[in-house]
């Protein structure tokens, strides 16, 4: 009798930790699940908010008379390395659209996320991502000329890997920092 209670109390600990594991693994997806959009306005806003908080430039003062020693030319000032240009990646567009619409369950909770592809869009949840351009900390890449699309999306510092297979109608997410893999379940939309 007391063997059967240590299992079933084994059993009831382990299955507790499983569930707090599911909750956090949502948690962290509807976390991911903000539009690119809403992540850039909040830069946009960020930025705003940087340069009113900027104390006004002082007048300057007016520079002393010049002396024999002052008369050298000044060198040039060093040239500002050019910005960083956004990540673009050649990529083969879609000849043909595709549109589907993948189910994540887990733990009394569904999500759902739909893919498209036109031509170089990808499109996630109704934001276009241009295949082969990063985005907001968002980079999609066809495979080769397949009908695969992988997105990493690096928001946050949680990285999320979506792998979409329009033709096998699949879907699957993996969430880096916890080690997770989620399978949608997909049907294919008009």
């Amino acid at each position: 009798m007391y063997k059967i209670f240590l299992k079933t109390t084994l059993f009831i600990i382990i299955f507790c930790a499983f569930i707090n594991k599911a909750n956090a693994q949502f948690k962290i997806l509807e976390d991911l699940k903000k539009t690119g959009e809403q992540i850039l306005k909040e830069q946009e806003q960020d930025k705003t908010k940087e340069k009113s908080t900027k104390p006004a430039p002082s007048a300057p003062a007016t520079p002393p008379a010049k002396t024999q020693q002052d008369t050298k030319p000044t060198p040039p000032a060093p040239a500002k390395a050019p910005e960083k240009p956004a990540q673009v990646v050649k990529q083969t567009p879609f000849s043909k659209s595709f549109r589907m619409m993948c189910t994540y369950t887990g733990n009394n909770r569904v999500q759902q996320f739909t893919y498209a592809v036109e031509g170089k869009n990808f499109i996630l949840n109704g934001f276009n991502i241009e295949l082969g351009v990063q985005t907001g900390g968002m980079l999609a890449l066809r495979q080769g000329t397949s009908n695969i699309v992988k997105l990493e999306n690096n928001q946050s510092g949680i990285i999320q890997n979506i792998m979409v297979d329009f033709d096998k109608l699949k879907a699957d997410q993996q969430i880096m920092p916890l080690n997770v893999t989620l399978i949608g379940v997909c049907q294919k939309l008009n």
